[in-house]
């Protein structure tokens, strides 16, 4: 080992004294060379984990986001098939009572009170694309990009 010019007297807590005293090497001094120059050495890798790691974070971020938002979506979908599900009763219902009806009525009327429900299911059934279905080509899309970046060999930095 090269001589070592510089001479320090140091204080050091019994957690430090510890630490330093597991680290290898042969004397205290040699220990504590070790332990700063292993530091110093590793500085670049430990930042280059650190990015890793807050780009994992990042993704799992986004994901995490993305699923909190589908399950927003679906609890609504939830609550407005409920609400479908009460209007078709309803509907169910209203057209046992047309029925009765119209076998009492004359066919000029029957014929309105048809229309008129027709018209009343036509109002009720959605006319484009539905939002679900705009968020399942999304959520398709983000799980293609994510298989190839496993693909790429970034497999690891999909997921904490």
């Amino acid at each position: 080992m090269a001589k070592k010019p510089i001479g320090k007297s140091v204080r050091l807590s019994e957690e430090v004294f510890n630490i330093i005293s597991d680290t290898p090497g042969d004397g205290f001094n040699e220990k504590f060379e070790n332990l700063v120059l292993d530091y110093h050495h590793t500085i670049e890798k430990r930042k280059k984990e650190l990015e890793k790691i807050e780009r994992k974070i990042k993704i799992s971020s986004k994901h995490l986001e993305d699923l909190s938002q589908k399950s927003f979506e679906i609890s609504v979908m939830i609550t407005k098939f409920g609400q479908i599900n009460d209007l078709l009763d309803s509907v169910r219902s209203n057209i046992k009572k047309v029925t009765q009806k119209i076998s009492l009525e004359e066919p000029e009327e029957s014929q309105i009170e048809i229309q008129k429900w027709k018209k009343a299911y036509e109002n009720f059934m959605p006319k484009e694309k539905s939002k679900q279905e705009k968020n399942y080509n999304e959520t398709r899309e983000n799980y293609e990009i994510m298989k190839k970046l496993s693909e790429e060999g970034e497999e690891e930095d999909l997921y904490l």
